[in-house]
């Protein structure tokens, strides 16, 4: 799979988990256009999307980012699907990597404790059956938060028009 910054990676697994959208597992709709993205995208809410910010603000040292889906719900180019159910795929490469979704950087899974606590417990009970000890470090170390996003507007980011 082709990667960001590696280039082509071979997957190492691939998770699948089926869950009610509701609360906490309610994925974010990221609507065609919004980031650059070619087709709506939908991630769980700690899924983190890497983004390119151009007009770096003063809590921000860096133009590149992760950012948590959650943080950049909007309520209109960005929303939280409440209802029915979602399939959550999570990839796995031999190190945390940027891919591609719907032609936007968004992260691989990051496998750590941390995360592996986010996920529903028979997926990661798998992950830490097929990978014994495997730790991830984070593919860099710029992950913008709540308090910053809201300084610099999640509308920065955005691509479309509809969305400034």
């Amino acid at each position: 799979m082709l990667t960001r910054d590696h280039g082509p990676q071979p997957l190492r697994w691939i998770g699948r988990s089926t869950l009610r959208a509701v609360g906490a597992f309610a994925p974010v709709v990221i609507t065609a256009g919004t980031l650059g993205n070619s087709g709506d995208l939908i991630v769980s809410q700690h899924h983190r999307m890497f983004l390119y910010q151009r007009n770096r603000s003063q809590h921000v040292k860096t133009s590149e980012l992760l950012v948590q889906a959650k943080h950049l719900v909007d309520g209109e180019n960005v929303f939280l699907r409440e209802g029915g159910f979602v399939d959550y795929l999570s990839l796995v490469f031999d190190r945390h990597e940027i891919i591609y979704a719907e032609g936007i950087c968004a992260e691989s899974l990051m496998v750590n404790d941390a995360t592996l606590s986010r996920l529903p417990e028979d997926m990661a009970e798998e992950v830490k059956t097929r990978f014994p000890g495997l730790s991830q470090n984070q593919h860099f170390g710029t992950e913008a938060g709540r308090m910053v996003l809201d300084e610099i507007g999640t509308a920065a980011f955005y691509k479309n028009t509809r969305a400034g």
